[in-house]
């Protein structure tokens, strides 16, 4: 891995932290990022709220997680994906996650319309 991909890296992880703190009070226990020519996953362990932890060991709360989570994204304007579009000045075309609840890892993945490596 290039000298390069680890500080875009590191600068990712860094803004994910940034936007976790300033929107939930928190941020991630640990972040993995993995850049593929114009695709980005994100690992975010320990990113779900001792309520949404809660709430996912209920029989309908995972889908309230969920629910919460995308309307937080679509009134919220994506603060992520905000971010990541004027750091890279390369629009994201697709975004989704998905939450593993056993073990508190929400998984993120970015799509751009070029390459940011």
């Amino acid at each position: 891995m290039t000298k390069q991909i680890k500080q875009i890296e590191a600068n990712i992880k860094n803004g994910i932290t940034k936007i976790y703190k300033g929107s939930i009070g928190r941020g991630p226990d640990d972040i993995r990022v993995h850049l593929w020519d114009n695709v980005l996953t994100c690992e975010l362990v320990g990113a779900l709220t001792f309520l949404e932890e809660f709430l996912y060991n209920t029989s309908e709360g995972g889908k309230i997680v969920q629910q919460i989570r995308s309307y937080f994204l679509s009134f919220g304007g994506d603060p992520m994906k905000q971010w990541l579009e004027k750091e890279f000045g390369n629009k994201v075309k697709g975004r989704t996650y998905w939450i593993d609840n056993e073990k508190n890892i929400v998984y993120t993945f970015f799509i751009f319309e070029n390459s940011i490596i």
